[in-house]
């Protein structure tokens, strides 16, 4: 091999590198890495001058890297799955509670504390079927989101979800708190926008640019009830999404025409790992 190498430096009169294992001890193999390029004097090929040098121990310490590697990949993937089946054994108690209660009152609480801690086990489940574990493909996690929240709420209504998010990445605290807002932002749709209505339409779009993100959710309902000030509403779904927007650092902006609809819109900056 080394002979052909040899000839293929002095016939292309080019350079060439690569790794190799050097015969010898088959129980402790070395790897060399061979470097060739032709001599020429006065336009004419005139011999060959090369370097070997002995990668065995990098190889060996990139071996073990890469093994490390996969066994925290592993790890994080299963204490993903982990934190999904515990909030999902959270939510299965929530509702075994609920056959004891005949509060209207409070079983709805119930019912939406659930629908929370299935949003965040659901950004878990994600990551943990994702490639990725530093970011979560947040069009596949909305997707799932919604049909959960829409089944979540047994009607014979038709509530079609359109969703605009293409291949934005975000990161597991930024894509936590966006899904808890879009949740509590769907739930106070299916609970009072369409009432009456036998359709409904609901549009969450994601866009990032340089300076930041915006989340834009829409429906079609109702729409808010005169003098609607999300800084003085006393519901804690809606005080819920304020409090998450100033966690992400964000502006919350929600606008409402009576009988055609709400918008709400988040502005947050970039975080480490949104994409």
């Amino acid at each position: 091999r080394f002979s052909t190498i040899m000839k293929q430096v002095a016939n292309d009169l080019m350079p060439v590198a690569g790794d190799f294992i050097a015969a010898g001890d088959p129980e402790d193999p070395r790897i060399i890495h061979l470097s060739l390029a032709p001599i020429i004097r006065d336009g004419v090929f005139s011999g060959t001058r090369g370097i070997l040098i002995d990668i065995t121990e990098n190889k060996r310490y990139q071996e073990r890297l890469h093994h490390m590697i996969e066994e925290k990949d592993v790890l994080f993937r299963e204490l993903h799955h982990r934190v999904k089946n515990n909030m999902q054994i959270i939510s299965s108690m929530l509702q075994l509670q609920e056959e004891y209660i005949s509060d209207e009152v409070v079983l709805s609480a119930l019912h939406d504390c659930e629908q929370r801690i299935d949003s965040m086990a659901l950004v878990h489940e994600t990551l943990y079927r994702t490639e990725s574990l530093a970011s979560i493909p947040f069009g596949q996690y909305l997707e799932e989101l919604a049909r959960a929240v829409t089944e979540g709420f047994a009607t014979v209504r038709d509530i079609r979800t359109e969703i605009d998010v293409g291949s934005i990445m975000l990161s597991l605290d930024t894509a936590v708190t966006i899904g808890l807002i879009v949740n509590e932002l769907m739930v106070n749709s299916m609970k009072y926008a369409f009432v009456d209505r036998p359709s409904g339409h609901i549009t969450i779009q994601l866009s990032c640019e340089d300076g930041g993100c915006m989340m834009r959710y829409s429906d079609d309902g109702v729409g808010l009830p005169p003098g609607f000030d999300i800084e003085k509403i006393s519901s804690l779904g809606m005080r819920l999404v304020r409090i998450l927007a100033k966690q992400i650092r964000g502006t919350l902006q929600i606008e409402s025409s009576q009988g055609a609809g709400m918008e709400c819109t988040v502005r947050f900056p970039k975080q480490a790992g949104n994409v």
